[in-house]
């Protein structure tokens, strides 16, 4: 038969013909539809079919989290909204903003000490992580932009960060002398 491919399989086989695979993106899904006419081995029964692939994508858009924006904003105020508008527009692809805190004070004209504030109030609600003396992370859980799997890469790196300074800050607290623990001792 023209157009036609015989498939054998252990149960059946059957003769799907070659159509074109129409695709198309809706929202952020991509579908995939597809004409197949199978025949039971048994019955010899001709039966036709649309096969429907749907597959989630998540591609160049931004993700914004609110609950945890809004969580995080409640404790900010004018000058430190301005800073963090700042960090959001000078974020890059790998939701870094990769600056010292002096920097970020001079370029958005706000004092050394509310950038200080603002950026351990961010880290304290989990919005940023402080990867190093001079980068920051956003956390991508809050907001992204980019493809899911990038998103679930940086979240990655995000995580293995914040697991980092948990156990660097648990190796300072048991480093630290024993006069600060109080026990009672029995005679």
């Amino acid at each position: 038969m023209k157009n036609e491919i015989s498939k054998q399989t252990s149960s059946k086989s059957e003769i799907v013909r070659k159509l074109p695979k129409a695709t198309q993106a809706k929202g952020n899904k991509q579908v995939a539809i597809k004409a197949r006419t199978l025949v039971d081995q048994e019955t010899g029964e001709v039966i036709s079919t649309t096969e429907i692939e749907s597959k989630a994508t998540d591609i160049n858009f931004h993700k914004i989290f609110i609950a945890h924006i809004i969580e995080a904003l409640d404790s900010i105020g004018n000058q430190k909204i301005k800073l963090l508008t700042f960090l959001l527009a000078h974020k890059n692809n790998d939701n870094q903003i990769i600056m010292t805190q002096r920097d970020m004070a001079k370029k958005s004209e706000i004092s050394l000490k509310t950038v200080s504030t603002t950026l351990k109030v961010l880290i304290q609600h989990d919005f940023i992580i402080k990867q190093s003396a001079s980068v920051y992370l956003i956390n991508p859980n809050m907001l992204f932009k980019g493809s899911g799997q990038k998103r679930m890469s940086i979240l990655l790196t995000y995580t293995e960060t914040q697991a980092d300074k948990k156990i660097i800050n648990e190796t300072k607290i048991s480093e630290e002398p024993d006069t600060y623990i109080q026990t009672e001792e029995k005679e």
